[in-house]
């Protein structure tokens, strides 16, 4: 084989190997069949330093609402595209005990880029970096983003959404768990 046909063949299996990789990066994680909201079990409780003070909010703090998690990064486009879904679930429902927070994975040499996203973004809900929270990736593993997690009044992961699927209903998991007693 030349080092011509060498080099394509290199280049194809290289083009091959990212989008496979990426579609499987962005894949929705669809919840069971059956019912729409599931019992993942309890919420790990970690210290979400937020806002330009970066006051510590312990998620166990916030039993009694349902918690909405969006694990996202400046860099991911599938996150850019959740997130005025996770914007329109901030507006319509923090009035109705509904907490979100946003926990960009966003390293130091992307970080300076959070709060522009944000600003471009039109985003409104809290932001957290995962990066000042040191047991965030132990308690809340994950493989891609965007992760939403949606977590019930008592403190139970009740739906773990990954990837971006417009089809995909957070907002309804949203209002059946505002719903429940």
């Amino acid at each position: 084989m030349s080092e011509k046909h060498f080099t394509v063949v290199v280049v194809v299996l290289l083009v091959l190997a990212v989008t496979l990789y990426l579609r499987s990066e962005s894949t929705p994680q669809h919840l069971p069949t059956g019912s729409p909201v599931d019992d993942f079990g309890p919420a790990p409780d970690i210290a979400m330093p937020i806002g330009l003070n970066g006051k510590k909010v312990d998620l166990s703090s916030l039993k009694g609402n349902v918690v909405l998690l969006d694990f996202w990064a400046t860099w991911c486009g599938p996150c850019k595209m959740s997130m005025p879904v996770v914007e329109s679930i901030f507006q319509k429902y923090g009035s109705q005990n509904v907490k979100v927070i946003g926990l960009s994975i966003d390293d130091v040499g992307t970080r300076r880029e959070v709060d522009s996203t944000v600003k471009a973004m039109g985003i409104t809900y809290p932001i957290a970096m995962v990066t000042d929270i040191p047991d965030a990736h132990e308690k809340y593993s994950f493989a891609s983003i965007p992760l939403l997690i949606i977590i019930d009044k008592k403190g139970i992961i009740r739906a773990r959404i990954t990837g971006y699927d417009p089809s995909t209903s957070p907002a309804e998991i949203v209002k059946k768990l505002v719903a429940e007693k």
